[in-house]
C-alpha cells in the first residue's frame, strides 16, 4: 500500500521514516477512515492517498 508513496520519494533517511511512520500508524488512520467512509476499499485508498500526499511533500 505505501510503495507508490515511497516510490517517489528520493532521500533513503526520509523513506525509511515515512515507512516506519506508516507502519506504526496505518490501523490508526485506516480505523479513522472507515469510521467516516465505512467502506473498506475507500477507507484504504485514502490512506494511500495521503501518504502519497505527505511523501510528494517530503
Amino acid at each position: 500500500m505505501i510503495s507508490v508513496a515511497l516510490a517517489i520519494i528520493e532521500n533513503e533517511n526520509q523513506r525509511n521514516e515515512l515507512a516506519a511512520f506508516y507502519e506504526k500508524n496505518k490501523s490508526r488512520f485506516y480505523a479513522i477512515a472507515f469510521g467516516h467512509l465505512h467502506k473498506k476499499e475507500e477507507s484504504e485508498d485514502d490512506v494511500q492517498e495521503a501518504f502519497s500526499e505527505i511523501a510528494d511533500k517530503s
